[in-house]
């Protein structure tokens, strides 16, 4: 995300409040925004974090975990990007300098990060700082037991816990979903289970979001008839029942 001026993030609570489409297809809750937590601060060609307007990190990009800081410096230039990892004290313990950060993500407890470059996944242990390197793609995501589950898209295979599966369609979206690995494609729905990657929706149009909110999987299907676009959503609790939450048609 490029922000020129000032930017206040807010974090939102889901807890309790109403899974509806916005005027995109997106899953959306009535949203009611919590005490401000950090601030992003543009001068000249420098970025700041201030936080809780106790400390300052170097960077465009906040990450908050259970016991520390991350602060990126994500460029849009042939400049090197940067990681920057800070105590629970604000105190920065290690720098990695990269050509470039894509898709940077945190594991839930904040043992790991991740983000792809050049065909590469690089998986950071943010315990001891080792990194490995990856051959996957963009497409990654950590699940609740901090584990990683990725797509090479050379072999066309999905790779998790030390097993691979055989997937000819790229995946959109990872979601572990009652300790269920789901994945979605442009067409299906999938589920990994035992060495088998199954089927366990296929879409009448494409797959175009999901969420997990409290313990429930709501999906969106984008459906084009002629020039009508039609947006579903689902919810389930057990990837068999689906039941139609809402349906919204736009010309």
């Amino acid at each position: 995300m490029r922000i020129i001026s000032l930017l206040i993030i807010l974090f939102i609570g889901f807890n309790g409040y109403t899974q509806k489409l916005n005027k995109l297809g997106k899953i959306v809750v009535d949203e009611i925004p919590k005490a401000l937590d950090y601030v992003r601060i543009k001068s000249d060609d420098i970025y700041q974090i201030v936080y809780k307007d106790s400390f300052t990190f170097e960077g465009n990009e906040f990450y908050k975990l259970t016991n520390a800081f991350i602060a990126n410096d994500e460029t849009a230039d042939n400049k090197p990007d940067k990681i920057s990892y800070y105590g629970i004290d604000g105190k920065l313990k290690v720098s990695i300098i990269t050509p470039r950060i894509i898709n940077f993500k945190t594991s839930i407890n904040g043992n790991y990060a991740a983000f792809y470059y050049q065909q590469n996944i690089l998986l950071i242990n943010l315990n001891s700082f080792n990194i490995d390197t990856l051959y996957g793609s963009h497409s990654f995501e950590f699940t609740n037991e901090e584990k990683l589950i990725y797509f090479d898209s050379e072999e066309r295979i999905i790779v998790f816990n030390e097993q691979v599966y055989s997937c000819d369609e790229f995946p959109i979206m990872f979601l572990d979903f009652n300790s269920q690995m789901v994945i979605f494609t442009s067409s299906k729905m999938l589920q990994l289970s035992g060495y088998n990657l199954i089927t366990a929706r296929e879409f009448e149009g494409v797959f175009y979001d999901a969420r997990i909110i409290d313990n429930v999987l709501y999906l969106v299907e984008k459906t084009i008839k002629r020039k009508d676009i039609t947006y579903t959503l689902y919810k389930t609790s057990n990837l068999v029942d689906f039941e139609i939450i809402e349906k919204t048609d736009y010309e």
